[in-house]
């Protein structure tokens, strides 16, 4: 096509991933998350990069000897194929093999290039030889963190509930196998265009349709929702029950819960009082000790059970363990996008911190809050 080597496919391949480019370089300025847009336009600069070089060359009309020509091709796809890698693991959690980290992962696949295929290559003439002998190393790495991957990926895609983040985990675990596919079809298939392209290129297409489906609403959500802890914490009673760290709580009937907005049957003086210890108790952040229940509290504010919760059901519409967890999770959103250092701490580490009992229940309680998962948030930050 063009009078070059490429193939109308590959030219297909090209100006997809041009066009989405194009697109999420317009959402880039709109957004203030930097890292993620400089990660997938990088990404998808190298596919366009890599489906032009690698359909173009080697070409005996290129004034340029044939082996420097397959030298630089296979230096454009080992490389677009590492940061693929790379950008899996950072957007899609999607770890190497066991003991080896992506750094690492560089060292050996920069080093196995060098004495695996360029110093044979350039030694023997011989392509198919030195390209066999390089590509078992890549394919070896793949496979073994695919395996590693399977099994975190099934559990995760298990208790997603949400349509689109079970699509973000799918396609994560494809976008691997496109990458798998660049050394296996060279090793069985040779020089076939057609196939090696359109195999890893629908990585790159996977990733596309990803960022409109998911990443970009994300972000999105993120992006307009800022939040400060002076401000006041307000939400609409749920139908349903709160999930929260006391399995007691849980229990009960919400209708106990259910705010009085007609009136309240108490003395304005002990609203007054309760309502004062209710704000030194948010100041100190008194809602990050561990197993705290409504019983405690109303004993340290000298009232009774029945009176706190017919105050936070009044004033502040909602029952006491979602009082609570609101406070929890604003808290934990306020902290991860200041302090990058608590990003990097386990999410057991930040339920711990919000005063939560397990990670289960400080992630669904993130989740009904935020809409997104703990570890998608922290992603978007970073």
């Amino acid at each position: 096509m063009f009078n070059t080597e490429i193939y109308i496919t590959t030219f297909i391949y090209i100006v997809i991933i041009s066009i989405n480019i194009i697109f999420i370089s317009i959402d880039f300025p709109k957004n203030n998350h930097p890292k993620f847009y400089y990660r997938i336009l990088t990404l998808l600069f190298l596919g366009v990069l890599y489906n032009i070089i690698s359909g173009i060359i080697p070409d005996a009309n290129i004034p340029i000897e044939i082996l420097a020509q397959n030298i630089i091709a296979f230096t454009v796809g080992i490389s677009s194929a590492f940061y693929f890698f790379y950008f899996l693991n950072k957007e899609y959690e999607m770890k190497p093999i066991a003991f080896v980290n992506i750094d690492k992962i560089l060292i050996i696949m920069t080093l196995g290039f060098i004495f695996l295929f360029i110093i044979p290559y350039i030694i023997t003439n011989d392509l198919n030889l030195a390209r066999n002998i390089f590509l078992l190393l890549p394919c070896a790495i793949l496979i073994l963190s695919l395996l590693n991957q399977l099994k975190n990926s099934w559990n995760k895609f298990k208790e997603e509930v949400n349509a689109i983040v079970k699509t973000h985990i799918l396609i994560g675990l494809f976008s691997m196998l496109s990458i798998l596919s660049l050394p296996a079809t060279i090793l069985i298939f040779g020089d076939n265009q057609l196939i090696e392209h359109s195999a890893y290129s629908f990585g790159f297409i996977l990733i596309c349709v990803d960022y409109h489906l998911y990443h970009k609403k994300r972000i999105k959500k993120i992006s307009h929702s800022p939040i400060s802890e002076s401000t006041p914490i307000k939400s609409e009673v749920n139908p349903l029950l709160e999930f929260t760290d006391n399995k007691d709580q849980n229990i009960k009937s919400q209708k106990e819960d259910i705010p009085n907005k007609k009136k309240i049957d108490l003395a304005t003086d002990t609203v007054d009082q309760i309502l004062k210890k209710l704000a030194d108790f948010e100041t100190n952040k008194g809602y990050l000790c561990p197993n705290l229940k409504l019983t405690n509290l109303a004993k340290e504010f000298s009232s009774n059970n029945s009176y706190l919760s017919k105050i936070i059901n009044f004033h502040k519409g909602k029952n006491f363990s979602q009082y609570i967890n609101d406070m929890r999770i604003t808290y934990v959103e306020n902290r991860l996008r200041k302090d990058k250092r608590f990003r990097k701490y386990t999410i057991k580490a930040i339920s711990e911190e919000a005063g939560f009992s397990n990670t289960e229940a400080f992630s669904h309680a993130f989740y009904k809050k935020t809409g997104l998962k703990p570890t998608h948030f922290i992603k978007s930050l970073n």
